[in-house]
């Protein structure tokens, strides 16, 4: 994903990016269980965010971590997912989806902080996670994605 900075917002708007492969190792340790969830159940994505201009209300459904047939490891961002539409265990899903964001969202406020400039940034979307701490005003980026025979 190629990502540039169109018009800085006011105030806020400061970016970050998590690691997600380190993430997930140190849940090895850390939290087997939601390591074992994360990697062993099917979620909708994106289904929080159905009815969003510009996404598919259809759902997507996967694990949070997967691979693509080359191996390439695949970590969707957390906050979109929820349990599958009217599945037996969705209550323990929903329980794992949230401390999956709680603890996503602890490691956000170590992290440091980057302004975009007007200079594209390229990131791996797979094992990447950003995001962006509130804005006042408008803020603009430019996102172009682009999928490589090396990531299919």
């Amino acid at each position: 994903m190629l990502v540039q900075r169109a018009r800085a917002a006011p105030t806020g708007g400061d970016s970050f990016a998590i690691d997600a492969y380190a993430f997930t190792e140190g849940l090895v340790a850390a939290d087997p269980a939601l390591l074992y969830f994360l990697s062993g159940s099917d979620v909708d994505l994106y289904g929080a965010w159905a009815g969003v201009s510009g996404l598919r209300a259809t759902p997507r459904v996967a694990r949070h971590i997967g691979y693509t047939v080359r191996e390439h490891g695949c970590y969707p961002w957390p906050d979109g997912a929820v349990p599958m539409y009217r599945h037996p265990a969705e209550d323990h899903m929903s329980a794992m989806l949230h401390r999956f964001q709680d603890a996503v969202h602890a490691l956000e406020l170590r992290l440091p902080r980057f302004r975009l400039a007007e200079t594209v940034i390229l990131v791996d979307n797979y094992p990447c996670w950003r995001g962006r701490d509130p804005h006042t005003g408008e803020r603009t980026v430019r996102i172009l994605t682009l999928l490589t025979a090396d990531a299919c």
